[in-house]
């Protein structure tokens, strides 16, 4: 498990949390791989393709899935810095901003083939 930090960044159209890099890799999400975001009342969860062996079903089995829980298909992006391969998750929507505040610090916990986004305290 790792743990990166960021600030939810608020858009003229919404609000963005922007993810990149090698964690992201060692997590299980690479470019162009499928991938699908739960949003909850108090946290986001990424759940990589990877964990389609198992079945999206079995995590969601572990949370009250219900008409309320907001789900995405997505897909993650990619592009080359200084000659180097970066995946990138850009959440870029209206969602987020009902689980989080603008410039609220974000603690993002990298785990394998699923990211849990959740807020964090100025004490981190």
């Amino acid at each position: 498990m790792e743990i990166g930090y960021t600030k939810l960044k608020q858009t003229k159209r919404a609000f963005r949390i922007w993810i990149e890099g090698n964690k992201l890799v060692r997590s299980g999400f690479d470019t162009n791989q499928e991938f699908r975001a739960y949003y909850f009342p108090h946290f986001i969860s990424l759940i990589s393709s990877n964990y389609l062996l198992k079945g999206y079903k079995s995590f969601e089995k572990l949370y009250i899935i219900d008409k309320t829980t907001h789900i995405a298909n997505l897909q993650v992006s990619g592009a080359k810095r200084n000659g180097s391969h970066r995946p990138i998750i850009d959440l870029h929507n209206q969602k987020v901003g009902e689980v989080f505040q603008p410039n609220q610090l974000i603690k993002i916990i990298y785990d394998k083939d699923q990211i849990t986004i959740i807020g964090a305290t100025n004490d981190e």
